[in-house]
């Protein structure tokens, strides 16, 4: 049967040009297409990321009015912050999704790493609870470290 119908050569060339053409498309999808898909699919958990950061220091970090201290700003005063609890490494993870980054030091604690696209927050964690947050914003490189007590905080 295949022979009836590729006995002419124009019938043969046309059907061979719509495979190249058909495999030339998804050649085209796999190396653009594809690639710009996931930038996107990146770029939107990204965003996600940075919703749960922001959440996050929202719900745990707070102002600590009774120590305002005097500082060169317009408004005059820094406002030290203190974590509102301390919650668990599991609670942390739960909140937050999967770390980008982990590491330990010599006294047993755990660092974990979130970046989002504004944020880069580190949990510190001694004995699987959290007793340090650093907020960084990733454009300027100035954040805070917040402690259980807002006696440690400090500005960077």
């Amino acid at each position: 049967m295949l022979e009836t119908i590729f006995r002419s050569r124009p019938r043969l060339i046309r059907a061979v040009a719509i495979q190249l053409g058909i495999a030339g498309v998804l050649a085209a999808w796999f190396l653009v297409g594809m690639p710009r898909l996931k930038n996107e699919w990146a770029a939107e958990e990204t965003a996600k990321k940075e919703g749960r950061i922001q959440n996050f220091i929202q719900s745990l970090v707070a102002d600590d009015p009774a120590r305002n201290l005097p500082a060169g700003s317009a408004e005059g005063y820094s406002h030290p912050q203190r974590l509102l609890n301390t919650p668990s490494e599991e609670e942390v993870k739960q909140t937050l999704g999967p770390a980008d980054g982990f590491s330990g030091d010599f006294r047993g604690g755990v660092h974990l790493i979130w970046t989002g696209s504004n944020h880069k927050l580190e949990a510190s964690f001694n004995n699987g609870r959290l007793y340090c947050l650093r907020v960084e914003d990733v454009h300027t490189g100035h954040g805070a470290l917040v402690f259980e007590s807002s006696l440690n905080w400090q500005v960077f």
